[in-house]
């Protein structure tokens, strides 16, 4: 087992544990789940889309493409926003359709 804190959750910096981000129209967060394409960081330790996806790609890079390439099976255990940029990055999927790419709760999901 490898804990690697490039597979840790997305930050929402002042938004964390922030409930009723849908009804509120106005919150930074919104975006985040209804728009990504249109997601503004919050300014206070938030983490953007491109911060995401490149921690997550580095370990995909360093960590799990060389254990694949020695024939290796890998498997992530993470959480959703962490999880649809992985998902993201080895399926091609844009960030127009990032939350489609998830992982229902308590699933697998075979990528290769």
């Amino acid at each position: 087992i490898l804990f690697d804190d490039r597979l840790r959750e997305m930050s929402f910096g002042v938004c964390e544990g922030m409930t009723n981000y849908f009804q509120a129209k106005d919150s930074p967060i919104s975006a985040l789940f209804q728009d990504p394409v249109n997601y503004h960081t919050p300014v206070e330790q938030g983490e953007s889309f491109e911060e995401l996806f490149t921690r997550t790609g580095s370990f995909l890079e360093e960590v799990v493409e060389p254990d694949l390439r020695e024939g290796k099976d890998v498997l992530i255990v993470g959480h959703g926003a962490m999880n649809c940029s992985i998902i993201c990055q080895v399926k091609g999927i844009p960030l127009e359709q990032f939350w489609e790419a998830g992982i229902e709760n308590c699933k697998l999901k075979k990528l290769l």
